[in-house]
């Protein structure tokens, strides 16, 4: 297709500008030319090499693609963070939070580092599968390690969500005073204001009610915090905006409630 086009736009050039006009043109241009055939072409290798699982992902065919990729990392080893993520919220579209605690067995003797790159969601399938005890246990080990745990390349932003998730589940097992805590360690190190929302939120809807003796500084600190929110992200509006770029992630799907609890508190 292209080159049709490309040879079409040649013969025309020839005979709109003449044959050294022309040339000159194309020559001047080639360079340009060939990075985009070279872009057009990686397109059209890359959409021949997944056509299988792009046209189930457009038919929303959940079963057969888990058996696509099943087959694809379990039987051909071919481990990639891209298809192990994939796989993950595959499972979690269909509530089979189960699977995912297999995959994860199976990449911890495999690809261990797979885990540590997709841990938001390896340990939200803990909470979703109420093993909150289980919950606990993972996100607190990647909050202790600290970078030592971190890869390199993973995103400051991963490790916030990382933070709060530890602080969430410490509250669904209903450890108040490390719930507290580990709060007060999001408000004062992370910068993403869904986080910092969500744990303020948290320590004057929850929290507060709970500690009563600790009231008063909880919901000074999550004043404090929605104040700063507000001058970073003005309006309700603004807010969904900021969603929307989540949404691409379970983790923050599975909150989706919450946020929009959050964003009430805020904004209301």
């Amino acid at each position: 297709m292209l080159i049709a086009i490309v040879a079409s736009a040649i013969i025309a050039m020839f005979f709109i500008a003449g044959k050294e006009s022309a040339l000159d043109y194309w020559y001047i241009n080639l360079p340009i030319l060939m990075v985009i055939a070279l872009f057009v072409a990686a397109l059209d290798i890359f959409y021949a090499l997944h056509y299988r699982m792009i046209s189930l992902l457009e038919r929303e065919d959940w079963p057969a693609l888990i058996e696509y990729l099943e087959q694809k990392i379990g039987l051909k080893g071919r481990y990639s963070r891209t298809q192990v993520q994939l796989l993950i919220n595959t499972y979690l579209v269909l509530s089979d939070t189960d699977s995912v605690i297999n995959l994860e067995n199976k990449l911890s003797k495999e690809k261990p580092e797979l885990i540590e790159e997709s841990a938001l969601t390896f340990g939200s399938a803990r909470i979703l599968n109420r093993n909150i005890t289980g919950a606990v246990r993972f996100f607190s080990e990647r909050c202790a390690s600290g970078e030592a745990k971190t890869p390199a390349k993973k995103k400051t932003w991963e490790h916030e969500w990382i933070q709060w998730f530890y602080g969430f589940s410490l509250l669904l097992d209903r450890q108040f005073p490390q719930a507290e805590e580990q709060f007060n360690i999001v408000l004062k190190d992370s910068h993403d204001p869904l986080v910092l929302g969500l744990a303020a939120f948290f320590m004057v809807d929850v929290l507060a009610t709970a500690i009563p003796e600790h009231s008063s500084t909880l919901r000074l600190d999550a004043a404090a915090a929605r104040n700063h929110i507000k001058k970073a992200v003005p309006t309700v509006s603004n807010w969904n905006k900021l969603l929307a770029k989540y949404q691409k992630y379970i983790h923050v799907v599975i909150l989706t409630r919450y946020v929009h609890e959050t964003a009430s508190w805020i904004y209301g």
